[in-house]
């Protein structure tokens, strides 16, 4: 599902609000969620899942007989909450 898809759903379900209003919140929301993992905190909707930042090693080693390195860095988290977790393994039976 890309976003016109997901905003034309959203409509669906969200009765008397225009798609053009629910772009801008979908858009309003992307990017809060983006600029808060930014600065080091949580995003956490309960039930559904958290947003969040993670450090990650400096590694190294050698395969193929070359050496590579990667260097620390951070990378974007999201978790999955409960209630979602438990709707996608109920819809696999």
């Amino acid at each position: 599902m890309n976003k016109q898809e997901l905003i034309q759903s959203v409509s669906l379900k969200a009765e008397g609000i225009t798609k053009k209003s629910i772009e801008a919140i979908l858009s309003a929301f992307v990017e809060v969620v983006m600029e808060t993992v930014a600065k080091d905190e949580k995003v956490a909707l309960t039930g559904f899942g958290s947003f969040e930042r993670r450090d990650t090693k400096a590694t190294s080693g050698v395969m193929n007989g070359k050496e590579w390195s990667k260097e620390a860095g951070v990378k974007p988290v999201f978790k999955v909450g409960k209630e979602f977790k438990d709707l996608i393994k109920n819809s696999v039976k």
